[in-house]
């Protein structure tokens, strides 16, 4: 997927205020008419799961109201690349587990 679908802006009205602020913020998941996953560099260091509430998507978070409009065309889990220097990007880990669920080393 283009990195610029991955784009989008939310709105942030923190705790006691009444005008909301705007941030620009990647979507790393989307799941149609359920939740998106979006990561705002400004506002916290770890992703935020935004709910669907039939006009756009929302979350509440120690009295703070974000919301986003985002459209979905289809569900999606975006990967991110690490880039250091001139290299160009490092394989994603896959972790295998046993059938009882601990990890294999």
């Amino acid at each position: 997927m283009d990195d610029s679908k991955l784009k989008t802006t939310i709105d942030y009205v923190p705790a006691g205020k009444k005008k909301a602020k705007q941030y620009d913020a990647v979507v790393v998941e989307a799941v149609k008419d359920q939740y998106i996953t979006v990561e705002v560099a400004e506002v916290s260091s770890f992703p935020m799961k935004l709910t669907w509430d039939k006009k756009l998507y929302s979350a509440v978070s120690f009295d703070n109201k974000i919301s986003c409009d985002y459209t979905i065309i289809r569900d999606f889990t975006a990967t991110k690349r690490e880039v250091r220097g001139n290299t160009t990007q490092r394989k994603s880990e896959v972790v295998s587990r046993r059938t009882s669920g601990r990890p294999i080393k």
